[in-house]
């Protein structure tokens, strides 16, 4: 082993009999076990699947048993994910709480769950009296403004089974609207009952936590009884921010037991009641890939939800419970259901396919596009773009499909983008660029019909796929994205979430600020730096350069040099001399 010995010899003086180590080094080793402690340190601490099984056949050999080869992807993905060891507990003999790695807000929906940490109950500073009147509220907003984009039970359904109810307060359906809705009710409906807390996001916060620990306590009554209404209670929990990721799992683990105890199955719609359950199962699916998607489970817990049995499922479609929106919301719900299946299918093949054959991700790159315009060609006539409408309702269905069709191609090309800059992953970012900027005038335009419409997760999508287009050191690319980042920006700074401080519209307010901050100065620096050198550079007298103009210089043969130049700069010393040579000596006799 090689040694450094330092000392007066290398120009080292080391002061004391005995140098003490610095103590940073023991607290970065001790944050270095802490951090190594939340590591998968042993295969058979992954979480248990279906999906594969690991036998210990030694004390140095495993068998690793895979069901199929789709379910690989997810088995690499476990290995992956940080978990606590099973021998690892506190001193007090509690165990420590999963760690949980942060994920790219890009993954679809991943909004819903990127946050691990429990909310912390606070006090409820309204009177509790008020929970009937503010249940009520909710309610009645979920069916005017919920019901025209996701009509899973019909207007008529709600009314009658509110209007049944005893005492809301304690229905677990009831309060898990009140708990997914009173954030858009108090930052767009606020009661008049609640106008002294006009803007003040804590008191939202605080209410929304005591509604959580409501439902929860709800909830827990009513796992052993498999209702629809339970089903719905469960899948709206999982559409909010204020619970945990691992009570998510376990509230859809729940949600998905009852529907296969109920038979709900998707395969017939010919009544009310089973295309209710045909809805509610797939805004069951719909939770269950948010959560796949965004890393909270590993694999699907539905039953047969390969690509090719869900396109055979029925979708949902219009019920003679439907009002005239909520039938135009089912055609809609359909059509997106539709994409999010193709989509989910050429991800898929992307997984399958060896990534660095550039011949074969061009192609499969071209599909997705191909894919894409052939949805957006087979979507029914009202909901095409070319025919918009003066009817407010069907226009915004129209746009909201657009949206859909600009997200979910933009999600699929952002697979392709990459380095090197090639031209067809060139024009890949192209289309991408134009996809977020056109999802983002089309929300421009939600807005001003249906000011409430205002979610602002699909901006924040669109300036994350914008921001990495940034990248690249082409200017026609970063003008149009810094564009669209521009638009982004203004429309977050007008939406009403933002005046609430909300989280997710003043973390994009700052990183798009940013970005487009440093993008300025780095154009600026590149221009000031191409101005010096273009000052700097030493002047040719080739004839092309056409300097010096008005003066000819001539050769020693009396020849032209050069045809008419550019006078030199002012920043030329020599630039006001003119030196004329003397052509008497050349002259014959």
């Amino acid at each position: 082993m090689s040694q450094l010995i330092l000392g007066p010899h290398n120009g080292v003086c080391i002061q004391g009999k005995k140098p003490r180590r610095p103590k940073t080094k023991k607290l970065k080793l001790a944050q270095d076990q802490q951090l190594n402690a939340t590591s998968p340190s042993h295969i058979t601490d992954l979480v248990p699947s279906d999906d594969w099984s690991v036998e210990q056949i030694n004390c140095s050999e495993y068998r690793i048993t895979i069901r199929t080869v789709r379910h690989l992807t997810d088995f690499i993905r476990a290995l992956m994910t940080p978990t606590i060891p099973k021998h690892i507990t506190h001193v007090n003999g509690r165990q420590p709480k999963r760690y949980v790695v942060t994920l790219p807000y890009i993954n679809f929906h991943g909004e819903l769950y990127q946050k691990a940490a429990l909310w912390e109950v606070s006090e409820w500073s309204p009177s509790p009296s008020m929970l009937p009147t503010l249940l009520d509220e909710c309610v009645r907003y979920v069916m005017l403004c919920l019901n025209g984009s996701y009509p899973v039970l019909p207007r008529q359904e709600l009314k009658q089974w509110y209007a049944s109810l005893t005492n809301p307060t304690a229905d677990p359906l009831a309060l898990s609207i009140g708990l997914f809705y009173v954030r858009h009710v108090f930052i767009h409906h606020l009661p008049d009952a609640f106008q002294s807390v006009n803007h003040d996001s804590h008191v939202v916060s605080s209410i929304q936590a005591k509604l959580a620990q409501l439902t929860r306590d709800a909830l827990a009554d009513c796992f052993d009884e498999p209702h629809i209404h339970h089903i719905y209670a469960l899948c709206l929990c999982n559409m909010t921010a204020s619970l945990p990721i691992p009570q998510k799992v376990l509230y859809h683990t729940i949600a998905v037991r009852m529907a296969n105890s109920l038979g709900i199955t998707p395969l017939i719609s010919s009544h009310p009641t089973t295309e209710i359950h045909n809805r509610l199962w797939w805004f069951l699916f719909q939770i269950d890939l948010f959560l796949h998607e965004s890393g909270a489970i590993s694999c699907s817990m539905l039953v047969q939800t390969d690509t090719e049995t869900l396109l055979d499922y029925v979708r949902p479609a219009p019920c003679l419970l439907d009002e005239p929106d909520e039938a135009i919301a089912a055609y809609v719900w359909n059509n997106v259901l539709k994409l999010w299946l193709i989509r989910r299918q050429l991800l898929s093949t992307f997984e399958r396919i060896d990534h660095s054959n550039e011949h074969e991700m061009s192609q499969l790159c071209a599909d997705a596009v191909r894919h894409v315009d052939k949805w957006t060609h087979e979507l029914p006539h009202h909901l095409k773009l070319e025919n918009i409408s003066v009817n407010d309702i069907l226009d915004e269905a129209i746009y909201i499909i657009h949206m859909e069709r600009c997200t979910n191609l933009s999600l699929l090309l952002y697979q392709y983008v990459g380095r090197p800059l090639t031209p067809w992953r060139r024009q890949a970012v192209d289309i991408l660029i134009d996809c977020c900027n056109e999802c983002v005038e089309a929300r421009s335009t939600v807005l001003l019909l249906h000011k409430c419409n205002s979610w602002p997760g699909d901006l924040r999508r669109c300036a994350e796929l914008l921001l990495a287009c940034l990248q690249y050191d082409n200017p026609l690319l970063i003008s149009k994205a810094s564009s669209g980042l521009n638009q982004i920006l203004e429309i977050v700074k007008s939406m009403a979430e933002t005046r609430w401080q909300d989280e997710i519209c003043i973390e994009m307010i700052n990183n798009v600020e940013k970005a487009l901050s440093n993008t300025a100065r780095l154009d600026r620096a590149v221009g000031d730096h191409k101005r010096e050198e273009t000052s700097t550079k030493k002047r040719s007298i080739k004839m092309s350069n056409h300097m010096y103009k008005g003066v000819m210089m001539f050769n020693r043969n009396l020849q032209p040099r050069a045809k008419y130049y550019r006078p030199a700069g002012n920043d030329d010393i020599l630039g006001n001399v003119t030196i004329f040579e003397d052509v008497a000596r050349h002259s014959f006799h």
